[in-house]
């Protein structure tokens, strides 16, 4: 028990005339009471709700994962990218920030073909 504990518990048995033994079976049937609640409200078909209902095997099956729906935002497993840091001259990060978004990516497209172009 943290000392904060035996603190409340030290003066709710000073001011209430309740025992040590007393004060942990009523904290341990308040959790069993709270445990069973929420198990009971878990499986209970009447909390289910009929917009959402509970996943079968074959909608399990046919889900699809974030990957799949969110491939802009998900690097694949497979992606080499190495993160680096580099120097570039202002006028060059500015002339690609300018263009939008994804700045980046279209800087790693235009160096993959200058160096499709120039075999080094």
């Amino acid at each position: 028990m943290t000392d904060n504990f035996k603190d409340i518990c030290g003066i709710i048995k000073a001011e209430c005339s309740v025992s040590l033994e007393e004060m942990d079976e009523a904290i341990a049937q308040c959790a069993v009471e709270r445990f069973n609640n929420t198990v009971e409200s878990f499986f209970n078909p009447e909390l289910i709700d009929e917009e959402n209902p509970e996943w079968t095997t074959a909608m399990f099956s046919e889900a699809k994962t974030a990957a799949e729906l969110f491939p802009h935002l998900i690097k694949p497993a497979s992606s080499q990218k190495v993160t680096t840091t580099i120097e570039y001259d202002a006028d060059i990060i500015s002339a690609f920030r300018t263009a939008g978004n994804n700045w980046q990516v279209r800087m790693n497209e235009a160096l993959r073909e200058w160096l499709q172009e120039h075999a080094l």
